[in-house]
């Protein structure tokens, strides 16, 4: 099964998943594609705003939060959206991957399984390999 995790930053658990199901990571760091990371000005925004929800809202408005930054430079990368296209599992590791994720199964011409965390993850993958056995 073809797996992309969506993590902007990773974590001891991406690395894990990554590790177990011979997965792609697409984030800022320490990933198999690196996308750019966010713009300068957005760490202003958001220093000044806060980092709370009622903070994200105007945040996601500007396209100034993680979640819309990511999503974008995801989208304008084509090693990731070569990825992404290819994947029968995409795997949003935080809440800034989600909309990423989203944005990706709804563009992809191929039914993905999108799933968040990495328990739900290592669920379908547990399913998928009952299915083979």
């Amino acid at each position: 099964m073809r797996v992309v995790i969506l993590a902007p930053r990773a974590t001891q658990d991406t690395e894990s998943l990554r590790a177990d199901a011979a997965a792609t990571v697409i984030g800022w760091d320490e990933a198999d594609i690196r996308v750019q990371a966010p713009a300068r000005w957005t760490s202003a925004v958001r220093r000044v705003l806060g980092g709370g929800f009622v903070a994200r809202i105007p945040l996601r408005l500007l396209g100034a939060d993680a979640g819309t930054q990511f999503a974008r430079r995801v989208r304008a990368d084509a090693a990731a959206q070569r990825a992404l296209s290819a994947a029968e599992l995409i795997v949003a590791a935080d809440e800034d991957a989600v909309f990423a994720a989203w944005k990706a199964g709804r563009a992809s011409q191929r039914p993905a399984r999108i799933v968040y965390g990495s328990a739900a993850a290592r669920e379908v993958l547990t399913a998928k390999n009952k299915e083979s056995s």
